[in-house]
């Protein structure tokens, strides 16, 4: 089955890269584009050649470094080039990020290496390569088009405020929460020697990144394309940067699209920019394939994993090389410290989402999708070299995920038969669904190695988040820090790009809160607890959002009369954020004064919409009728397709749009039963009925963990998904998986 499996996505993940590159080779011309790439000589391809083979050398030097700094340093140069070459080779047929850490393993195993410390490294690297190329990508972007350009999509990004708020919020949870054991960790891993290691690895990453960039200098001047050296850099920056992204094969498709749009900027035809895009590649993976051979030699005794039969109490085998004991003792350590440093950094960054600007193409980022990934990776690769699943997980709820995956995968399957392939049903869905996954790895995570501690953790790095951004938006807009010079009544979004998502978002940040409210009346930080639950409150009902408010008003009922929460530190929470109301609008009522604007205009004032026309506060215009539009549509849908539904992407091929937009159904019920049926809403939603329905049995076991914590969330989930499609809001999944993981692994259902 894993062999299957395995097989099945690097077929997705090849189509994924022939979809792009059909797409650029649609709307260019081949003949011209035969013509430009005859122009290049064998030299020029030779050269390019020699700077991969560079490049591989450069690579491989920085994972000796980096594998010595987390093992003994036993490991050999030798078997780092090795692993390099390997890591390279399943790159060329799986996704960049996941085929480095199973091609590497292959050969680390040989030296006692984990699975752990493989991709603790590979995620190292991608940090550092990340961080140094969009530092050379900014500075290319400025110098094609121009640094008013560059500050315009920096501002229009939100940026500035985006930066601020990442940096402030571990700040804040270790001076407000004192995370001991983490803070503890951190100098553990930050010392001199780590200072040391890390500015080699910096230098050694950024040589490798001039040699690739100076590579598209190289094809550049061959093709004589008529673009300066310096803009041929700059646009080299740029490229190199988009084809890393862990989103195709090998960077095909992604880099030609990329160069397509950065060359044509520089005035280059888009056949000349196809053709130094594609030599490029196949530059780099004639280099890849010239060095494969070196995978078969071999100097000295490979050695030998431990004889886990032989091992003694401490777990050590007998007659095991240094580096495999050290492996054998700090695997449990390594997969630890990954849990401890993915859960606080996808929990702050899963609040972040931004839409970028390609050519025509406007894409939507999530900033903790790669960690996201990486996390799905991990697990799937301990897995797969393990033989066991390291998350403590109940058998019920991993069936459960199996099963729902298989009915999305049919479902799709369903649709293509009968009205073809939609991007939103492979992309947005399908493999959104492996993302999804990824967030509920994180959670499990951290919870399978730290417990309710670790669950605790993820509340405090929610709240503080949450708060945070809560906090500077509303000072940002409301009292004028902004490029308006009116401030017309708006919706607070936070960085979701959207009130309702972001509604949920708190709404869910909340519920978790008020289920760990007993302990924090014990801790000791009630008054900072309640505070903080006073402003997601009030961020809550700045959203405007109908579907946020009405979830807080029950969610904080229900917690206080089932006793779940705290109640008398639920009844201070909401009576400060009254309070916080009225401090918003007393600063906002002298700011006014000052300005000399209408009084208590942010509050009471009309909407300001593009036509030019000022609408009452309480105007709801089409939105409205939209949804309902949406929902009676998708209950016609079912009761066409009552039985399987329609297939995946079915509401969406139909092509309806609003103002430009296009348009799903804003329903999750609705949304289930139109596109999958009542047999697989059935099989999706069994297992949360079913836990609800023992819950409601047994309610004094309400009261214990994690049911205290489930049940809240899965009552944010109920309301929000009412009105709204919100199944891949990425928070619900990545709690979701924290609570869970508190369960144990041996259960058959979710009995509380």
């Amino acid at each position: 089955m894993t062999g299957r499996l395995r097989i099945g996505r690097k077929v997705l993940l090849a189509a994924v890269s022939l979809l792009l590159v059909g797409a650029v080779l649609w709307h260019v011309d081949l003949k011209t584009f035969a013509v430009a790439f005859k122009s290049i000589g064998l030299g020029e391809i030779a050269v390019l050649v020699g700077v991969y083979l560079a490049v591989i050398s450069v690579t491989a030097l920085r994972l000796f470094c980096t594998i010595r700094y987390f093992t003994d340093g036993s490991i050999s140069f030798l078997v780092a080039v090795r692993a390099c070459i390997a890591g390279l080779l399943s790159s060329l047929v799986v996704v960049n990020f996941v085929g480095n850490i199973a091609g590497r393993q292959l050969v680390l195993m040989e030296g006692g290496v984990p699975v752990s410390i493989t991709a603790a490294t590979a995620l190292l690297e991608r940090v550092l390569i990340a961080c140094l190329g969009c530092v050379l990508m900014l500075f290319g972007w400025a110098w094609i088009f121009s640094a008013a350009s560059l500050w315009s999509v920096v501002q229009q990004m939100a940026l500035p405020q985006i930066t601020l708020c990442i940096l402030a919020t571990p700040v804040a949870i270790a001076v407000l929460f004192r995370w001991k054991r983490e803070v503890q960790l951190m100098r553990d891993i930050v010392s001199k020697a780590f200072a040391a290691r890390l500015a080699t690895l910096i230098a050694v990453t950024a040589l490798g990144q001039m040699l690739t960039i100076s590579s598209f200098v190289i094809a550049g001047l061959a093709f004589d394309i008529g673009v300066d050296t310096a803009s041929l850099m700059a646009a080299g920056a740029v490229i190199s940067f988009a084809a890393a992204l862990p989103i195709s094969v090998n960077g095909w498709g992604v880099r030609e699209i990329a160069a397509i749009f950065t060359f044509g900027e520089l005035g280059v035809s888009a056949p000349d920019s196809l053709a130094l895009s594609v030599t490029v590649g196949l530059a780099s993976t004639a280099a890849v394939l010239l060095v494969a051979p070196l995978l078969n030699l071999r100097i000295g005794r490979p050695v030998r994993p431990p004889d886990r039969h032989k091992a003694d109490q401490t777990g050590i085998a007998p007659n095991s090389s240094a580096a495999t004991t050290t492996a054998m003792l700090g695997e449990r350590n390594a997969i630890k410290g990954l849990a401890m440093a993915l859960g606080p950094a996808i929990g702050v960054l899963l609040f972040y989402r931004m839409h970028v600007a390609f050519g025509e193409t406007l894409i939507s980022i999530n900033l903790g999708d790669p960690l996201a990934i990486f996390a799905f990776a991990l697990v799937g690769s301990l897995a797969l070299y393990k033989r066991h699943l390291v998350l403590d997980l109940p058998r019920a709820f991993l069936i459960w995920l199996a099963v729902v995956t298989l009915t999305l995968l049919l479902s799709f399957l369903i649709g293509v038969a009968d009205f073809g392939t939609t991007s939103w049903a492979l992309n947005n869905r399908l493999i959104g669904w492996l993302v999804l996954l990824g967030y509920c790895c994180t959670g499990a995570l951290w919870v399978t190695f730290l417990g309710a501690h670790g669950l605790r953790r993820l509340t405090e790095t929610l709240l503080i988040a949450a708060a945070i951004i809560a906090v500077v938006t509303v000072t940002y807009y409301e009292f004028g820090v902004s490029m308006y010079q009116d401030r017309p009544l708006w919706n607070l979004e936070g960085f979701s790009l959207n009130r309702n998502s972001f509604a949920f978002e708190l709404n869910v940040t909340l519920a978790a809160a008020l289920a760990f409210s007993p302990v924090m009346a014990r801790s000791g930080s009630s008054r900072l607890f309640v505070l903080l639950c006073a402003i997601i409150m009030f961020a809550i009902w700045r959203t405007y959002s109908n579907t946020g408010v009405i979830t807080m008003a029950v969610l904080v009922l229900s917690m206080f009369a089932f006793r779940v929460s705290d109640r008398r530190m639920t009844a201070y929470a909401v009576m400060a954020s009254i309070g916080v109301f009225g401090c918003v609008f007393f600063a906002h009522t002298l700011s006014d004064i000052l300005t000399g604007r209408a009084v208590g205009a942010g509050f009471s004032g009309n909407f300001y919409f593009p036509d030019g026309i000022e609408r009452p506060s309480f105007y709801l215009g089409t939105s409205l009728a939209e949804r309902w539009g949406t929902i009676k549509r998708g209950f016609e849908i079912w009761l066409e397709n009552p039985f399987f539904g329609a297939g995946l992407g079915y509401f969406v091929n139909m092509g309806l749009t609003l103002n430009g937009e296009r348009l799903v159904i804003h329903s999750t019920p609705v949304w289930l039963l139109a596109e999958f049926g009542v047999i697989g809403t059935a099989v999706i939603i069994s297992l949360p009925v079913a836990y609800c329905i023992k819950l409601m049995r047994e309610p004094a076991q309400l009261h214990a963990k994690p049911n205290n914590f489930l049940f809240p969330l899965l009552l944010c989930f109920a309301l929000f998904s009412l009105p709204h499609d919100i199944v891949y809001q990425r928070i619900f999944w990545f709690v979701l998986g924290g609570a869970v993981a508190l369960f144990p692994a041996n259960v058959k259902t979710l009995r509380p």
